[in-house]
C-alpha cells in the first residue's frame, strides 16, 4: 500500500490522503478530505500507479472524501475515460451527501454507485 498526502503547512492534518493498495487482483483507491485543484496531481500520481498494475476493476472509494469542486470531478472524470479506454472497469463507491451533491448537478450521478454501497 502507498500513501500519498498534501499537507498546509500551518495544518498537521492532511487537506487531501490518496491511499491505493491491491489486494486479490482488486485495486481499491481511498481517498480522503479535499478534492481540489491542488490535491489533482496527487491523485493522477496515485490512480495512475493503481491503473499500471492492470486490475481489470478499479475502485475509487470517496467515503473519505469531505469536499470536491470542479476541477476534483474532472479528475475523476477523466480517470473513469482512461479505465474504459484501457478496458477496466471504475467503479465509484461511499460518496456522502456532500460529493454526491456535485455528481448530482453537474448530471454524472450515474457514475456513483448506489448511495451506501461501498463494494464491488
Amino acid at each position: 500500500m502507498t500513501i500519498g498526502d498534501l499537507r498546509r503547512p500551518d495544518v498537521c492534518e492532511p487537506v487531501f490522503e490518496a491511499r491505493g493498495e491491491i489486494t486479490d487482483g482488486l485495486a481499491r483507491l481511498q481517498l480522503f478530505g479535499e478534492l481540489d485543484i491542488a490535491a489533482i496531481p496527487l491523485l493522477e500520481q496515485e490512480y495512475d500507479r493503481i491503473e499500471e498494475q492492470g486490475s481489470t476493476v478499479i475502485v475509487l472509494d470517496l467515503e473519505g472524501l469531505e469536499f470536491i469542486d470542479a476541477a476534483g470531478l474532472g479528475a475523476i472524470l477523466r480517470a473513469a475515460q482512461s479505465a474504459r479506454t484501457n478496458g477496466q472497469a471504475l467503479r465509484l463507491v461511499g460518496a456522502g451527501p456532500p460529493v454526491r451533491k456535485v455528481f448530482d448537478l453537474t448530471g454524472n450521478t450515474g457514475l456513483l454507485a448506489p448511495s451506501g454501497e461501498n463494494h464491488v
